[in-house]
This record gives C-alpha cells, structure tokens and sequence, in this order.
C-alpha cells in the first residue's frame, strides 16, 4: 500500500510539473529563463529575445502562482494520500517530500547537482 501511495504522489508531482512547464514555454523557452544561470540569462538579454523586465516579471509570476501550487500538492498528499493526522507527523511527511522533490524546482545556480549550459 505504501508504494502505491508514493507512485501516486511521484505521478501526481510529475503532472504538476509538466503543467507548470508547459504553461512557462507556452510562448517559447525563453518563458522559463529565469530559472537558469544570470550568464544564460545575461546572454538573453544580449541576443534581444527578452528584456531583463520580462525575467523579472516572469519570476515574481512563478514564485506567486507556481510555489504555492506545489505546496498545497504536499498538503495533499500528505494528509489526503498519506492520511497523517495532527501537526508532527504531517511536518515530518511534508519535509521529506519537499526534501526530495524541492531540487526539482530550484533555479539551476542553486541546486548543486544541476547541469550548466555554456553558450
């Protein structure tokens, strides 16, 4: 039972993820530039397919929209899927799933293990 409840919790984060991204390159992959490296995003900028305002506006729109979408898919999993009851057992569940997934969702200059793109 425990592994088909964390099959859905992955199935369940990786279609929140997709949406997410879809929805960011809806108008092309510089939608989802400030999630890269400022050189990636410096070298946007200079080729002209942005404006470092659009970044900046983007950003505020992912952080606003995108990060509290992605908590409130912990909540739910955590106490809807996994039915844990009562604050500590909730906070223990909601850390490792953040623990885990969170890397997913940090810009590339932040997560250690993230490829670099050199242009």
């Amino acid at each position: 039972m425990h592994m088909i409840k964390l099959i859905v919790e992955g199935l369940g984060l990786g279609a929140l993820l997709v949406l997410i991204c879809a929805a960011g390159i809806r108008n092309g992959a510089v939608g989802m530039v400030h999630l890269y490296d400022k050189k990636v995003q410096e070298r946007v900028i200079q080729l002209g397919m942005t404006t470092r305002e659009a970044i900046r506006k983007r950003s505020a729109r992912f952080r606003s929209l995108c990060l509290p979408a992605y908590m409130a898919y912990v909540l739910v999993c955590v106490y809807a899927i996994n039915g844990a009851r009562g604050f500590l057992p909730g906070f223990r569940q909601g850390f490792v799933i953040l623990f885990i997934y969170a890397p997913a969702l940090l810009p590339s200059g932040q997560a250690p293990a993230a490829p670099r793109w050199n242009p």
